[in-house]
């Protein structure tokens, strides 16, 4: 076998790898990059569902109050009516005479009433009746009498008021009352004035005293201070003579001696003399100060016993005013209780005075009692006469109709004048026709049904029963932030949110931001009207306000089960030409237009909703079937 050299053998040339690795890396950057994304990015979920538009209070059937003969129709089908517009009229009975009469005499009662109750606030007319004069002018006086004695105890007891006019005839009862109160106060506070002025007296002497103690104590001081500085003199000078007397007697044998001077020895014995006649004269100054201290020492003993004396005696003396005073006190109220005493029995009188007159009114009252009976039910009947408009809305299934040639005029017809004049009042809405009608009409039974439109639309729709888990814990949510505050003004706002009913955010951003619910945690809704095509009206924004307990089987046009749920639409209308001024044009929605609304349950990531599809299809395919 041959070898074969090595300019014989095949060259194989291969590409270089940067390109595919490149290509790689590209592909696990895109790759990772859109898991990050998937995994931070948040997108708006909704859930969709359909249904239509109806009236938020819904139709009100109104029935007959009474049996009797509908004679007039004010409404036909499709009017539009207010509230308490009349809508038909009963054959009236006109009561009218009867509530007249029946009113004349609650007026003339209440006319006695009224003069027997300005009687008792005293308020005296000029005609009296002759059983009751005596009565009368008796308790006129008794209440006088109370008011001068009233005003006497004010001005002079309470203090308070100040001196008033009195009638002839109680001038004299004042003077004598008066004349007593200050005599009685008179005496009493002169005594108390004299102990002020012994009090005064004293506590004078009590001042002085306290000054000349503290003057004595004073001089007890320098005293004391100058036996000290004798005391310190005296042991100097003896220190001094001993002094001398050591130096005399070591000199002395020197003198006889012949070392010293004999001079010298008597100089020293002259020094020790004059130290001597020193320590004398200091314990002569000691002596003197030693008396001087004792005699301040009584002084003050003295001096304390008549500070004592004199505090005894000021104590005694505000005891006695102190006594001086509950004395006048009692005075003065033994003289205002014997007052009240008077005023008290006149009150006793005038009381079985006013209890005759309570009787009587008391009669009175139970007759217009009885009489406002009456015309409450002759009121009643007279109102039951015309059938009104609960609410406002739409008139359909009108059960009465009119006759032939049915129009009358309504200024020259009995019957509605009878009901523009008598019935209505100011301010209620005017009937808006006159027709003359026939119809027998049973007690509650159904006469016309009002679609009511004071609380405009709102949107029902119906969500598939597999999307009820997201809105249910949506609604749950907001439920359980807007609970607390139901009933309750939140920033201007009342909040309207109660189990099993209906759950509205507030609108204001105060009040969300003072609740601390989120625009998102409002589950709002976009509201798309199938009569106004959303590319070209736009969508109408709403909130979900409500979701039945109970699904509803499915039935044709919906082959599903589902919840019904009620939306609460933000407006009512679309505005057509707004960006020309002057010239917009302002749609109304209607009952029953067809809506497809999407839902809207929150955020959630892009991750997290393909993984929910992912494990979607593997059940799929894991299920059996």
């Amino acid at each position: 076998m041959k070898s074969a050299s090595i300019s014989e053998q095949p060259v194989i040339l291969e590409k270089p790898g940067l390109l595919s690795h490149l290509f790689l890396w590209m592909i696990m950057l895109v790759s990772t990059t859109s898991v990050i994304w998937a995994y931070f990015a948040n997108i708006e979920q909704t859930v969709p569902a359909m249904g239509q538009l109806a009236l938020t209070s819904g139709a009100r059937e109104i029935q007959a109050p009474t049996t009797g003969a509908v004679v007039r129709l004010h409404v036909e089908n499709g009017d539009r009516v207010e509230r308490n517009q009349p809508i038909l009229t009963f054959s009236p009975t006109n009561p009218s005479a009867d509530l007249r009469a029946v009113e004349t005499l609650r007026a003339t009662l209440e006319k006695e009433n009224e003069f027997y109750e300005s009687i008792v606030n005293n308020q005296i007319t000029t005609n009296l009746p002759p059983q009751l004069a005596d009565l009368i002018r008796d308790r006129e006086a008794r209440s006088q009498e109370n008011q001068t004695l009233q005003s006497l105890v004010d001005e002079l007891y309470h203090g308070r008021g100040t001196a008033m006019s009195f009638s002839p005839a109680m001038a004299g009862l004042v003077a004598n009352y008066r004349a007593e109160y200050q005599s009685r106060v008179a005496t009493g506070q002169l005594k108390i004035i004299e102990l002020e002025r012994q009090l005064q007296q004293n506590r004078d002497s009590l001042r002085a005293a306290t000054e000349k103690l503290e003057y004595t104590q004073n001089q007890l001081t320098y005293s004391e201070q100058q036996l000290n500085l004798a005391g310190n003199q005296l042991s100097k000078s003896e220190e001094l003579l001993s002094v001398n007397e050591s130096i005399l007697a070591q000199i002395s044998p020197l003198v006889e001696q012949g070392a010293m001077s004999d001079l010298q020895r008597k100089q020293r014995e002259q020094e020790i003399l004059r130290s001597q006649n020193e320590v004398i004269g200091q314990q002569d100054r000691i002596e003197q100060r030693q008396g001087e201290i004792n005699q301040r020492r009584r002084e003050i003993q003295e001096q304390r016993a008549e500070i004592q004396r004199l505090e005894n005696e000021e104590q005694r003396t505000l005891a006695s005013i102190s006594r001086a005073q509950e004395e006048l006190q009692n005075t003065k109220d033994s003289w205002a209780r014997d007052i009240y005493n008077r005023i008290q029995e006149n009150h006793k009188q005038i009381a079985s005075s006013d209890s005759q007159l309570s009787r009587s009114r008391l009669e009175n009252e139970k007759r217009i009692s009885d009489i406002k009976s009456q015309i409450e039910k002759l009121q009643e009947q007279r109102n039951t006469q015309v059938l009104r408009a609960p609410a406002s809305g739409i008139i359909f299934e009108l059960e009465p109709s009119t006759k032939s040639n049915a129009a009358l005029d309504m200024n020259q017809d009995e019957i509605c004048s009878y009901v523009i004049n008598s019935i209505l009042r100011p301010g209620d809405p005017m009937p808006s026709r006159c027709d003359e009608a026939y119809f027998e009409a049973q007690q509650t039974q159904p006469l016309v049904t009002i679609l009511d439109d004071d609380e405009g639309l709102k949107a029902e729709v119906h969500i598939n029963n597999s999307d009820m888990a997201l809105v249910l814990n949506a609604l749950r949510m907001k439920r359980e932030l807007l609970t607390p505050f139901d009933g309750k003004e939140v920033a201007g706002e009342v909040i309207e949110c109660q189990v099993e009913k209906d759950c509205i955010c507030p609108t204001s951003a105060a009040a969300r931001e003072e609740i601390g619910i989120a625009d998102e945690q409002c589950i709002g809704v976009e509201v798309n009207i199938d009569a106004f095509p959303s590319n070209e009206f736009g969508t109408v924004p709403g909130e979900l306000i409500w979701i039945s307990q109970n699904a509803i089987p499915p039935e044709e046009g919906r082959p599903f089960f589902s919840f019904r749920a009620n939306i609460k639409l933000e407006r009512q209308y679309f505005m057509l030409n707004e960006d020309i001024p002057g010239q917009e044009i302002q749609i109304k929605l209607q009952s029953g237009m067809a809506v497809n609304t999407k839902v809207n349950i929150g955020k959630r990531t892009v991750l997290r909703m393909l993984f929910s599809r992912l494990t979607g299809k593997f059940e799929s395919i894991t299920d059996l079937r």
